[in-house]
């Protein structure tokens, strides 16, 4: 037995460790999210419907599971440590950083596309009589001034950053 070398299974040859029919509960306790249907309208929504974006692999992982070890990452829900990750996904850490990497840039990809703020128009149509009949036909602004740098405001840099949401 001294000169046989153990050989390691490459994760392409296992079977998929995680699968679209996979229990709620486990789906929950990975992930976050109440269970498969979700996550991938979620991914839908990530990746603007486009399929080949959805499907497209980075390692021998199948597509689904490169979705549901970033989800798992992002929410950390289990798999705290690299080195669980390594061991639970059966690839070099190397990898798992790529499939990191490119889903997080598919993620704040679709955050930079959608707008900031609804238009008035928008606004106008979602909202509920019954909630905005107590402002008495007043539309609530809200401003966010933590997207202004604070050394352009002086005055906001000497008061604080309690005042950094303003209600009109």
């Amino acid at each position: 037995m001294f000169g046989a070398k153990n050989k390691k299974q490459l994760s392409a040859q296992k079977p998929p460790t995680v699968l679209p029919t996979m229990d709620c509960s486990e789906v929950k306790r990975r992930t976050g999210f109440c269970n498969v249907s979700t996550l991938l309208a979620y991914v839908i929504v990530v990746c603007n419907g486009d399929f080949d974006r959805i499907r497209k692999r980075r390692t021998s992982l199948t597509w689904f599971e490169e979705w549901f070890l970033y989800l798992e990452w992002k929410y950390h829900a289990t798999n705290l440590r690299q080195q669980d990750m390594e061991a639970a996904w059966g690839i070099d850490k190397r990898f798992i950083n790529h499939v990191k990497d490119c889903k997080a840039a598919l993620d704040m990809a679709a955050f930079l596309s959608w707008p900031r703020f609804a238009s008035f128009e928008e606004d106008k149509k979602l909202r509920n009589p019954q909630k905005w009949a107590k402002y008495d036909k007043y539309r609530v602004i809200q401003w966010d001034m933590k997207i202004f740098p604070l050394q352009n405001l002086p005055m906001l840099v000497s008061t604080g950053q309690h005042l950094a949401n303003i209600t009109v």
